[in-house]
């Protein structure tokens, strides 16, 4: 379910009879242009857009919310930065390990390539 401001592209749009017969159908798009929802429809000349429900909140309680929301707000930044930091941590181990991986398989190699180098110069 979307939250916030959402754009529909309509076709046909309006015109007199059905003249225009190929795509008609809607497009729903995000404000930021992201395209959320496809529908094609054969002879679709209308859509009624549901208004949103009134709130369940009272206007004391919207009120509350709007004085304490830096208090959340800052709460919910701290849960974030924290889930954020766990996984910047996750990510630097698991690149540390590939590199320890790495840096111990080249070294086997190195070690294999000095001595077939060393049996080929019949340098034991």
């Amino acid at each position: 379910m979307w939250n916030g401001i959402l754009l529909a592209d309509l076709s046909p749009h309006q015109s007199v009879g059905w003249a225009h017969k190929v795509d008609n159908g809607y497009y729903i798009w995000s404000f930021q242009g992201k395209l959320l929802q496809r529908h094609a429809l054969d002879q679709f000349c209308q859509l009624l857009w549901r208004p949103r429900p009134p709130s369940l909140l009272t206007d004391a309680d919207i009120k509350n919310i709007k004085k304490d929301i830096k208090k959340f707000q800052r709460m919910f930044e701290i849960k974030d930065r924290m889930s954020q930091s766990r996984a910047s941590k996750e990510l630097i181990e698991r690149r540390r390990r590939k590199m320890k991986d790495f840096q111990g398989y080249r070294q086997k190699k190195n070690n294999e390539f000095a001595a077939a180098e060393g049996a080929a110069l019949g340098i034991t």
